[in-house]
């Protein structure tokens, strides 16, 4: 997809959401749904500012606001840090997360990988269950590859 339609695109989702499609939303949500794995705001903050002015405070405005909104979804990646992934395009139906405790990488996984019957489950529980978010912790093929067992440390022999 090219720039233009990248651009021309978020603004239409933001525009659909409710909000006003400000320069700085429509390069926030255009990094992230360019992105094929969910990123932190850091990530997304380092990747605009060299090519846009933009304050990282506002960045993570942009981000809490997408997230509120349900533009998209915030995901806890461990020691109160966060990520943040589209929820349209290929994810639309939605998806579950990879979080690798070694290096901290989360990655979408496709829901049809991880099926569940939320609408059985709904009805089985008393109570009003309006949002279902399933992350799985683990190690990643990268660390599992290197032989990593905790946050740099190797396997024995």
């Amino acid at each position: 997809m090219t720039e233009s339609n990248s651009f021309s695109r978020s603004s239409d989702i933001i525009f659909r959401f409710g909000l006003d499609p400000t320069l700085n939303r429509i390069l926030v949500l255009t990094a992230l749904s360019e992105s094929d794995h969910p990123l932190r705001a850091k990530d997304v903050y380092e990747d605009l500012r060299q090519r846009h002015k933009l304050n990282r405070v506002t960045v993570y405005r942009i981000l809490d606001l997408f997230a509120e909104k349900g533009v998209v979804s915030k995901i806890s990646s461990g020691e109160r840090s966060f990520c943040y992934c589209a929820c349209f395009g290929r994810w639309l139906q939605g998806h579950c997360h990879f979080h690798c405790t070694r290096c901290g990488k989360v990655e979408c996984i496709d829901k049809d990988l991880l099926p569940l019957d939320e609408e059985a489950l709904k009805n089985r529980l008393s109570m009003d269950v309006q949002h279902i978010e399933l992350r799985l912790d683990g190690v990643c093929t990268s660390c599992k590859a290197k032989g990593t067992t905790r946050a740099g440390a190797r396997k024995p022999s």
